[in-house]
């Protein structure tokens, strides 16, 4: 064998394992394309079912508290009828008006505030969402999202606890019994502080509800590689947004 064809031998011979190397790298990036495009297809499609699920939630809460609130109703005017029979004891005119006006009053703050409180609601459910969404993505990176999913856990179930409670408030008719004149005082003066007392403990579950979904966030924040800076602010944002809505429910002390 010549020098020369010695030569474009050894050389042939090279090149064919660096073609090999070369095909199984581009086989390789191939399937490394193709599982991160799998995974974020996957990752897309669990946002849509969380997204799907939240609303159907919605809707289930809005229609469970508007059926309440019509079984309140027919009591509602059961009750004022009652109401203005025991009234026609009393010889003051004033004072029936008076007493009127105040039950039409407590009737309607209890609507007032049970609008308030499942407005808030849906949007501190909403806010579990996109940080259900955020633990997702964090997932989908490899990193160990644990204790934030128990923390959403937690979360779920201080909103149903508080959904159940809303529910409950929107069905109460609030009403009186009028004895005697000498009565009426204390009378309206139980009622209100009745209506008082169960719109301060719906308030409270849900700011449970709310500070729950607060502490996933937290928790997602503080996990290393789970979020950015952007992530951050925006979550302080909503939060600051849900704080604005419980300081705006209606209070019942008007």
């Amino acid at each position: 064998m010549t020098p020369l064809a010695y030569a474009e031998e050894a050389t042939t011979t090279t090149q064919k394992p660096r073609e090999a190397v070369k095909v199984q790298r581009t086989e390789e990036r191939k399937i490394v394309a193709t599982t991160r495009e799998e995974l974020k297809e996957k990752l897309a499609q669990e946002k849509e079912l969380l997204n799907k699920d939240l609303q159907q939630k919605r809707e289930e809460f809005k229609k469970q508290v508007e059926v309440k609130k019509e079984a309140a109703k027919t009591k509602i005017a059961t009750a004022k009828e009652v109401l203005k029979q025991n009234l026609a004891k009393i010889k003051d005119e004033n004072k029936k008006d008076t007493v009127t006006k105040i039950n039409d009053k407590i009737v309607e703050l209890n609507k007032k505030a049970v609008d308030n409180l499942t407005n808030l609601l849906l949007k501190i459910e909403a806010a579990l969402v996109r940080v259900e969404e955020r633990a997702l993505t964090a997932e989908s990176r490899g990193v160990d999202i644990a204790k934030t999913k128990d923390a959403i856990a937690k979360a779920k179930t201080a909103i149903e606890d508080a959904k159940k409670a809303t529910v409950t408030q929107a069905g109460k008719p609030y009403t009186t019994t009028i004895t005697s004149e000498a009565a009426l005082k204390v009378s309206m003066s139980t009622l209100k502080e009745t209506l008082n007392t169960d719109i301060k403990a719906l308030r409270d579950e849900v700011k449970k509800a709310h500070t729950a979904v607060k502490e996933a966030a937290v928790t997602l924040a503080q996990t290393p590689g789970a979020t950015d800076d952007n992530e951050e602010e925006n979550e302080d944002d909503n939060d600051n947004k849900v704080d604005d809505t419980t300081t705006d429910t209606t209070t019942t002390n008007q």
